[in-house]
């Protein structure tokens, strides 16, 4: 299945929201509000009069309004309050890690490791939310992957290398377990060759989703391939 193929059986399905009438419903900024309120609520479900002030909105009819917008789709109604359920955890998640409004600029600079092709050493970039690890000696890629802006605040150069091999680990495992990293679909593995990926790797192990197509690709050795 490729990816529009995922697309259209999520807009065909009587479950899903066409993608389009999800952004539509968080394009508001009382509506984000509300679900960054109940992300910071540690004790849920959460009353409606607690949402209410921490949104700081004027008028309650409105709120109310936004608030039954959400219900359903990014909220859960309970007996006793309101809980975000898993796409508002998402929403929010995003902000958070800085997907949506953080764009940082930070300066290459060296490992402290040296390229198992030349000895020369190996420089770590970033750029549009990948964190890249390379030798300018002979140019050789030693690993390129998604690194969420906000894995960069607070960490300096040693820290954002250790939280990036974390990361790294992390995605390979559950790949490797065939759980997608993304969207929880089913993984698929193969033995690659050739030069469609971005490691300067003749052999190579790739994953990819069977559901939204997220795809990986690491050194054969550096993750062992489920039979």
């Amino acid at each position: 299945m490729n990816r529009l193929e995922a697309m259209e059986l999520a807009e065909e399905s009587e479950h899903c929201l066409r993608p389009a009438e999800a952004f539509a419903l968080i394009g508001d900024e009382t509506r984000v509000a509300i679900l960054e309120a109940l992300w910071q609520i540690d004790e849920q479900p959460a009353e409606f009069t607690t949402l209410y002030e921490m949104t700081e909105t004027d008028n309650s009819a409105q709120f109310n309004y936004h608030l039954d917008q959400l219900t359903g789709h990014f909220v859960c109604k309970r007996d006793d309050g309101y809980e975000l359920r898993t796409a508002g955890k998402r929403v929010i998640q995003a902000v958070v890690e800085g997907s949506f409004n953080a764009h940082p600029d930070i300066e290459p600079f060296e490992t402290g490791d040296q390229c198992t092709q030349c000895s020369g050493s190996l420089v770590a970039t970033y750029a549009e939310e990948k964190l890249a690890i390379s030798c300018p000696a002979c140019g050789r890629t030693h690993g390129q992957y998604s690194f969420p802006p906000g894995g960069l605040i607070g960490r300096d150069e040693q820290a954002i290398l250790s939280a990036f091999n974390q990361r790294v680990r992390h995605l390979h495992c559950l790949a490797r377990d065939g759980v997608c990293p993304k969207c929880s679909g089913q993984m698929k593995t193969r033995v690659a060759r050739g030069d469609d990926c971005f490691l300067d790797s003749d052999l190579r192990a790739e994953y990819t989703c069977k559901q939204c197509q997220h795809s990986l690709c690491s050194p054969i050795g550096l993750v062992p391939l489920q039979p």
